[in-house]
């Protein structure tokens, strides 16, 4: 498996490494998780040239 390099630019930790995916799925539980918890990540990997696709399984209501 081929392994592309992240270089982030600015003050944070460089070097991380990404598989180099052709496709991805993130599944989340609730709306807004990819923005809030995977934002990051998914920005990567789309960076990288991956395709994302995001499954929210969710029934379309916040817990209580």
């Amino acid at each position: 498996m081929s392994v592309t390099r992240l270089v982030k630019t600015g003050g944070g930790r460089a070097g991380r490494q990404l598989p180099a995916w052709s496709a991805a799925l993130v599944v989340i539980a609730h709306p807004d998780d990819e923005s809030f918890g995977l934002g990051a990540v998914i920005d990567q990997l789309t960076t990288a040239g991956t395709a994302v696709h995001i499954l929210c399984y969710t029934q379309g209501r916040h817990p209580p």
